[in-house]
């Protein structure tokens, strides 16, 4: 049954459900039972090149709708309740409701949504997919790879015409969409007039097909003085198989009686996905069974860091690569709440929880790729028969067995020991415990063509560069107190103090300590106007000494270094006469993150530190809005208007040297990235009767965003890592205005129209650029700053899958049925 179909069977079925329904409650007097429904169709018009996002959420199909349909019980005199709703039943967004209940005994809620989410209506793609596998077939694949492998090698404009003609030939489109069904259910008993008991269960999953991108990169070096550190790109956007569940269950149980109350809790949850990791076939080289320039290979010096533009370096040769996609995973938490009022308008409560989540899915290969050479076999030598493959060496353990266990625990005294005053105090800890075990691997499969490459990472005790994980956590505890004072009725004044230490295992810092004041403010002038304002100052200092890691990029991580936060605002409320009101508010947020790392004690000799501010320097918002409401006795008004602004700044470096005995960053090779955003929002909500029997409402949503990124050098480069270029702005907007009307036939039944329009505008030179292959024509530079030419045939495919501008008008028609 095609869709059409099924949902003309489904409004034919809504309507006889209907009139079994309105027969026998027509009759009945007084009837108990209320029912209703919307039943009609909608007619949707939708324009644009990629209208995907007009359906990112929703379902604007053409076709028939049955939609608001209530059938409940209402009796004064009963006990019982009974309450079931469904809303565009037979859409891709359907849902639907029920409670039921026994008054003082039991109540039952459930519901049952399906939520859509759609990516493109047709992306274009090389692979077809069988479960986890993309395939490509075998001639296409080698078509490729003896374009790409031939010399001299193609230019940027060579591979574009290539591969736009292999893609013309052989792609094919998919609609990339996803569908998420969740379904719950909760049931609350009341045992006696003082114990209850409540089971909670819910079952979601998801399935279709989404995107995931995947990509490698050639690092050339050693090219001249400027032109040294280039970097060539092997990128692809993969149609991603969804296929998970995730199912939880709880139960709950409570006490409560005069003065004090105990709640106790167990839930559980499970993830399971059916597609554990995703295989794909290389589209660009490595011809499956083809080991390429495999033979002769000498992996110290063909392979980066060492190789330069005329060695091997063919990072990005394999036929098959294999990504891990979400794994299964268990989670368990059990909880008890209490709370007791003591003598002198006090009250205690307190809280605990503790949480077991556990992972254990099967590690992935170290590679898949037969032309990854482990080790050079007995004699010595690779490109030889006796090679060890990386594809079949034994991992070091062949699972995470990961574990982490949570706990926290919350104490809260409140006290009003007099009118005027209130006291609070609150203590709070929560312990994040890593109990994964850390795995020690011997090195990693480099890259295609390439060798497992040992000697990178950490050293061990016996000296050997090794790389393993380090299991860490953390302890976050806080104590606050605070106090209102109530100076008549015009003013309250509340302050408050929060002190919370960080303790980290495993990360830059050993601990952070934060000191927070805040204050508020409560001006009242008799009944048509209140002012709220609020002030908040926060200082975050890190302890002891900042392990800069691996690289010593001297990059601060932002949560855990130093930072002054301010914070401040004010909420206006003005009744500017009966049924109209204004308003107005402002909250604007600063963090500054100052200072350098220090300098170690004493300073390298082989790598001086430079005292830059690298990482997060500063972000900012802005919040400011305006409201205007009005309410009469036949129509009701409201207005709004904002603005959200946000900024951030960060400074970065790269490296200036590849010789470990002199600096490697200099802060002529560093730049400064900032980028602002300006959301312009808007918001008109009207609703009016029309006579005795009609009803208008209209809404309209504005949104307009305005973004810039720009990216400034701090000094002259000395290598074209860090040069930095005008990038243009983006922006895009969104109006969204519905207009309904609805009439009343009579007390049984009605008419109704709706209608939508919304078109959506995007400027965005990121998405602009792309298509199928390549990201239009990508730039490098050259031997200076300034010379900027396009790059070699860099490898890029995308699956053309984003959206642009649409427009789009919907119409609804329907009649309303009421028993």
């Amino acid at each position: 049954m095609n869709r059409d179909n099924r949902l003309l069977a489904t409004a034919l079925a809504g309507v006889c459900l209907s009139a079994l329904f309105a027969l026998p409650l027509a009759a009945a007097e007084p009837n108990p039972w209320r029912f209703s429904l919307d039943l009609g169709g909608i007619f949707a018009d939708i324009s644009g090149d990629r209208t995907s996002k007009a359906e990112e959420y929703r379902d604007l199909s053409d076709g028939a709708l049955l939609d608001n349909g209530v059938l409940d019980f209402e009796n004064a005199e009963s006990p019982w309740s009974f309450d079931m709703t469904a809303d565009n039943v037979g859409r891709r967004d359907q849902r639907a409701g029920l409670r039921w209940g026994l008054a003082g005994r039991f109540r039952v809620d459930a519901s049952w949504v399906q939520t859509p989410h759609f990516l493109s209506e047709g992306a274009t793609s090389l692979w077809t997919r069988s479960g986890g596998n993309l395939e490509i077939p075998d001639a296409v694949q080698g078509q490729i790879e003896s374009f790409f492998t031939a010399t001299p090698a193609p230019n940027t404009a060579q591979a574009r015409t290539f591969m736009n003609g292999i893609l013309a030939q052989n792609a094919h489109t998919i609609d990339l969409e996803t569908r998420r069904d969740t379904g719950k259910v909760k049931a609350d008993f009341d045992i006696t007039q003082h114990w209850s008991v409540a089971v909670a269960a819910k079952d979601e999953s998801k399935s279709g097909t989404g995107r995931i991108g995947s990509g490698t990169y050639i690092r050339r070096q050693t090219v001249n003085s400027f032109d040294r550190n280039r970097f060539e790109p092997r990128s692809n956007e993969l149609p991603m198989p969804v296929d998970w569940k995730d199912r939880s269950y709880g139960l709950g149980t409570g006490f409560h009686h005069q003065g004090w109350f105990f709640n106790a809790g167990w839930q559980e949850s499970s993830f399971t996905n059916s597609i554990g990791s995703l295989t794909w076939d290389n589209p660009f080289e490595g011809l499956p069974g083809a080991t390429s320039s495999r033979t002769g290979l000498t992996p110290g010096s063909d392979q980066e860091p060492s190789g330069a533009t005329a060695n091997t370096n063919n990072r990005g040769r394999f036929a098959q690569a294999q990504l891990d996609l979400y794994p299964d995973n268990d989670y368990e938490r059990f909880n008890m709440t209490g709370g007791v009022n003591l003598p002198a308008r006090t009250r205690v409560n307190a809280s605990y929880s503790a949480a077991t989540m556990k992972q254990n899915d099967p590690f992935l290969a170290y590679t898949i790729n037969p032309a990854v050479i482990y080790g050079n076999g007995a004699d010595g030598i690779g490109g030889t028969p006796d090679d060890v493959l990386a594809k079949d060496v034994a991992l070091p353990r062949a699972s995470l067995d990961g574990e982490v266990q949570t706990t926290r625990l919350d104490l809260r005294v409140t006290s009003r020991p007099l009118d005027p005053l209130s006291l609070r105090g609150a203590y709070r800890v929560y312990e994040y415990d890593d109990k994964t075990p850390s795995i020690l691997f011997p090195g990693y499969a480099s890259a295609g063509d390439s060798y497992f490459r040992p000697g990178v990472g950490q050293r061990n005790a016996a000296g050997t560069r090794v790389l393993f994980n380090e299991p860490g956590g953390y302890k976050r505890t806080s104590w606050s107190v605070g106090g209102a004072w109530r100076f008549g009725d015009p003013a309250t004044l509340d302050v408050e103090y929060v002190n919370t230490g960080m303790d980290y295992d495993e990360r830059q810092v050993k601990s952070t300590s934060e000191e927070q004041l805040s204050a508020k403010l409560r001006l009242a002038f008799g009944e048509n106007f209140e002012a709220r304002l609020t002030y908040l100052d926060a200082s975050r200092d890190a302890d002891g000494i900042y392990h800069v890691g691996f690289e010593t990029s001297r990059l601060r991580a932002f949560d855990v270094w130093n930072r002054d936060r301010t914070r401040y605002g004010a909420e206006l409320t003005w009744m500017l006469a009966e049924g109209t009101t204004l308003g107005f508010v402002y909250q604007n947020w600063q963090d500054d993150f100052p200072g350098v790392l220090p300098e170690p004690t004493p300073p390298s000799t082989s790598n001086p530190y430079p005292s830059q501010a690298y990482g997060l320097n500063e972000t900012a918002n802005d919040s400011l809005a305006l409201s205007l409401s009005h309410g009469a006795e036949n129509w009701n008004l409201s207005l709004s208007v904002g603005l959200d602004s946000s900024k951030w700044t960060s400074e970065a470096t790269a490296k200036t040297t590849l010789t470990a005995d002199s600096p490697q960053f200099s802060p002529t090779n560093a730049w400064r990235r900032t980028q602002d955003d300006d959301v312009l929002w808007a918001g008109l909500a009207f609703d009016a009767k029309l006579g005795a029997k009609g009803k208008l409402d209209i809404q309209i949503d504005y949104n307009d965003y305005k973004g810039s990124y720009d990216t400034v050098n701090l000094g002259t480069p000395t290598i074209n890592d860090g040069v930095a270029y005008a990038v243009p702005d983006f922006s895009s907007s969104l109006l969204s205005g519905q207009i309904a009307y609805s009439w009343e036939l009579n007390e049984h039944f009605g008419f109704g129209a709706k209608y939508l329009y919304e078109p959506y505008k995007l400027d965005d030179w990121q998405w602009d650029l792309v298509e199928p292959y390549m990201q239009g024509i990508l730039k490098e530079t050259g031997g200076s700053p300034g010379a900027v030419r396009d790059a070699t045939a860099n490898r890029s495919l995308f699956l053309d899958s984003t959206y642009s501008d649409y427009t789009a008008n919907v119409f609804a028609l329907f009649v309303t049925i009421h028993y």
